[in-house]
């Protein structure tokens, strides 16, 4: 028995050497080890073929807060300001960088209403139009810049259905010396397409005079945002339908109107209902197709529902047909078919 006890004593012991040795060569990092990191907030960006800029974030990613208050991360900002190079590559539909770029500019957002180029603050963009090749000043005390690109719109926007791809690609390629402890991550890269508004994508408008043109709409997006239920012809002013690269809107402008301050300015608006969804699918490359997009409705309790639309769409001329389907976790709505023009 006392050997079968001195066995026990002497496993708890090796165990317990074991563990506190384990432990004693545990090194925790200390957050403010870790490198603060440069990206480009998107992958994919886009607009119509009469757009006449490219607009890319360059932003730094948040930091984790030791203090457990913001869980989805710390805004960070550098204490002294540093070189970001980038290079423009993989252009389609256009021969040299300057026959579609004219230009372009660099800027930060101080609040709602003013930005750094107020201010006369130059953030030293530049760009050579022979090579792609820029760069821009990140300066210190901001979490990200924002850089735009001039372009000549007449290059792409024609009246022809366009097969081929075209854009270019935005990509980082690195920073200039820095005594901060900072990365900068060259994997992700903005591809900016530009859209033939000869098919689907653009603005679209839908008859609000008409019953049953009305009755489709409500009944469709009403799941969606309540504020649409009960809606009559009487108190809508317009209803535009907008296919964007990334995402499906519907606005729907109000007779009624409303003050608001606009920079210190009162200015009379008309009130606005906004249906906004991310494309699932979406068959951009055709006039007809596949048409698949996600709403997120939030509730009186904060927590966000997703209403799920699924359908097909028709564009023959200047008339685009949409049929749609709309279901969230209580509801689904009728297959109903909306009729826009532009």
């Amino acid at each position: 028995m006392k050997h079968k006890i001195s066995l026990i004593a002497l496993a708890v012991v090796l165990i317990t050497a074991c563990s506190k040795k384990k432990f004693e060569h545990t090194e925790v990092t200390d957050v403010a080890d870790f490198p603060k990191q440069l990206v480009l907030d998107e992958e994919d960006a886009g607009d119509l073929e009469d757009t006449d800029k490219a607009s890319f974030e360059i932003k730094l990613t948040d930091g984790i807060d030791p203090t457990g208050t913001e869980l989805a991360g710390k805004p960070q900002t550098l204490g002294s300001a540093v070189t970001v190079q980038f290079k423009l590559k993989d252009a389609e539909g256009f021969a040299t960088w300057s026959e579609y770029i004219v230009g372009g500019t660099a800027f930060y957002e101080v609040d709602d209403c003013t930005t750094s180029e107020d201010l006369g603050v130059d953030l030293q963009f530049t760009l050579d139009l022979a090579t792609g090749i820029g760069s821009v000043i990140f300066p210190a005390n901001v979490s990200s810049i924002e850089l735009e690109l001039e372009l000549d719109p007449t290059i792409m926007d024609d009246a022809v259905e366009n097969s081929g791809d075209r854009g270019f690609t935005f990509a980082l390629t690195g920073i200039g010396t820095t005594t901060e402890n900072l990365v900068i991550n060259t994997d992700i890269e903005t591809e900016f397409r530009v859209y033939d508004d000869e098919k689907v994508f653009g603005g679209w408008a839908a008859d609000h005079t008409n019953a049953t043109e009305l009755t489709n709409i409500l009944d469709l997006f009403a799941i969606a945002n309540h504020d649409l239920a009960g809606l009559t012809a009487s108190e809508i002013d317009n209803i535009e339908v907008e296919f964007a690269f990334d995402k499906f809107k519907l606005l729907l402008t109000l007779v009624e109107t409303e003050t608001v301050d606009n920079c210190g300015t009162p200015e009379v608006v008309n009130l606005e209902i906004e249906v906004e969804g991310e494309w699932e699918d979406l068959t951009g490359d055709a006039t007809t197709g596949d048409a698949h997009f996600i709403v997120e409705r939030e509730e009186d309790n904060g927590f966000i529902t997703e209403v799920e639309y699924e359908g097909s769409f028709e564009r023959i001329g200047n008339t685009l047909t949409l049929t749609l389907t709309g279901t969230d976790d209580d509801a689904e709505t009728n297959e109903l078919t909306l009729t826009l023009t532009r």
